[in-house]
Formats: structure tokens, sequence, C-alpha cells
């Protein structure tokens, strides 16, 4: 989960910064931020209520119950901090795009003539892309997990 962060940091600060160099202008359109918030909203809901249905009541081994808990909350807390970064970082969008709204903003980074450009739209837009592709890994985290739990309750139940 650690290199993913990491890997996700890197993303977010190289990949904006490509898309504002290229002679492209590219601009997400205000619907594009209103459905991908909404869908990490539709995902933040569905994750949470399948992190909160685990049935931890057949689980007979205290140190496997403890261990399962603690990675469904881990998933759960990712799941909240994830939405709380989107709200964010949507809210900021909507600022920033009612207060420059016709404009396609790309500033030069390292002097005026400098090829690299950063361009604030590209960076809420891939944040929120990020963030989605984040809740997708975590789905498949919580579907890991209770592959695993399945698979140690019917061990522990056919011994």
């Amino acid at each position: 989960m650690k290199r993913w962060v990491i890997r996700g940091i890197v993303f977010l600060v190289v990949l904006p910064v490509l898309l504002s160099s290229v002679p492209i202008k590219i601009n997400p359109i205000p619907e594009f931020y209103n459905t991908v918030f909404m869908v990490i909203g539709i995902f933040y809901s569905i994750g949470y209520s399948i992190a909160l249905g685990f049935d931890y009541s057949k689980i007979e081994n205290e140190n496997y119950f403890s261990q399962i808990r603690s990675e469904v909350r881990s998933v759960s807390k990712s799941f909240t901090k994830s939405l709380i970064v989107a709200l964010i970082v949507y809210t900021a969008t909507i600022i920033f795009n009612s207060a420059y709204s016709d404009e396609i903003l790309r500033y030069n980074i390292f002097s005026q003539k400098s090829f690299f450009k950063f361009s604030p739209n590209l960076f809420f837009a891939v944040i929120l892309v990020y963030i989605l592709c984040f809740l997708v890994y975590n789905f498949f985290s919580l579907q890991k997990l209770k592959d695993k739990l399945d698979d140690k309750i019917r061990k522990e139940h056919y011994q």
C-alpha cells in the first residue's frame, strides 16, 4: 500500500506537468469534475458498506480475528481519507473555476521560457482520477481480504 501511495505522489506531480506542457490545450469541462466526484461518492458508500458488512462471528482464532479486523479498519480509513481529499479537491476546483471561468491557465515552472508548465485544472483532474483508481484498488483489497477470511473459516470449520 505504501508503494501505491509513493507511486501516486509521483504520478500526481509528473502527469499534470507533462499534460500541461504539451502544445494541445487540455482543459477538463466542469461536468468532468462533477461526474468523477459523484462516482467517487458512490464508490465510497458502497466500499464503506462492504467494509461494515464483514461478518466476524465465525472467526474462532483470536489472533486472526484481530488481524482481519485491523485490515478492514485500515481499508475503511483509506476510503474515508480518499473521500475527504476528493471533497477538498472538488471544492477547490469549483472555487478555482468560478474565479477563472473561461481561461486556460498554464504557469511556467522554472522560468518564463521553460518548456515545463503547470495547469491547476489538470492537476485537480488528475487528483480526482487518482482517487477513483485508489478506491478501485481498495475494492480489490477488500475482495482479497474477504476471500482470505472465507478460506480461513472454511479451513477451521472442516478440520
